[in-house]
């Protein structure tokens, strides 16, 4: 008995000093400096690394609106088989569509962050792909650009980020955009397959397949973009209200 009662005061000291350990580090105040996840230079090697941006001219007559389900066919088909390829040599990479009358016109873009080799294996993937040879001979496409984003002297992570917004932002947004990217094709490949892609496709065929992907995934993100996107990153930032081109303060 006088052995099992020595054994039970040993733990309880041995709990006691514990907590105590415990509840000094506790009220010591002390905190430690994170090198951050990502967003800042030192996170990647910029060395030989520069902004680059392909970009797709699509055929746009006057007295049309844009169809922008062409951009659809052109990540699926012609860019993701080259990002696939060239991925691990891919630091970052987002797409860019917009369709405005200017000279830029309706323009679908791979925007990337790579060393000037990788750069020009996949500037020349996309431009003499035979599906992009097929593509511009259809009429579907006006021209395809190749261009350096970046300038030559100092590679910066945010050099494609909107100079308008907070430092933090511009350095933090490639990846967000990325990863915004890679959900985009992801819904668009899921919703390809259930359309019943087929590699026997004509022209007037592929076309038609993706002005039906086009319309689902516009119909998904009418339906759902509310809860599914604009919601949860409200929730990660403490649903604040975000202030609206108006100027109405609004919660999602």
């Amino acid at each position: 008995m006088e052995g099992e009662y020595a054994m039970n005061a040993f733990a309880r000291a041995l709990i006691v000093c514990a907590c105590l350990a415990l509840a000094a580090c506790a009220t010591s105040g002390q905190t430690k400096t994170y090198p951050p996840l990502a967003g800042s230079n030192s996170q990647i090697d910029l060395q030989g690394l520069s902004w680059w941006g392909v970009r797709f001219k699509m055929h746009w007559p006057a007295d049309e609106p844009p169809d922008l389900s062409g951009h659809l066919l052109l990540a699926e088909q012609v860019l993701q088989p080259v990002i696939l390829e060239h991925e691990a040599d891919l630091q970052l990479w987002r797409f860019h569509r917009r369709a405005r009358r200017d000279g830029a016109g309706n323009q679908f873009s791979l925007i990337f962050l790579a060393d000037d080799q990788t750069a020009k294996r996949i500037d020349a993937d996309l431009r003499l792909g035979a599906l992009t040879q097929r593509l511009e001979n259809a009429g579907m496409l006006d021209r395809v650009r190749f261009e350096q984003l970046s300038p030559e002297a100092a590679t910066r992570l945010d050099d494609t980020s909107d100079p308008s917004w907070p430092e933090s932002m511009q350095r933090s947004w490639p990846w967000f955009i990325m990863g915004a990217s890679q959900a985009w094709l992801i819904q668009l490949q899921s919703i390809s397959q259930e359309q019943g892609l087929s590699a026997s496709m004509d022209y007037a065929a592929l076309t038609d397949h993706y002005a039906a992907v086009a319309a689902r995934m516009n119909e998904q993100w009418r339906s759902n973009a509310r809860h599914a996107y604009f919601h949860h990153l409200s929730a990660i930032y403490g649903y604040q209200p975000v202030q609206l081109r108006s100027g109405e303060l609004k919660r999602f």
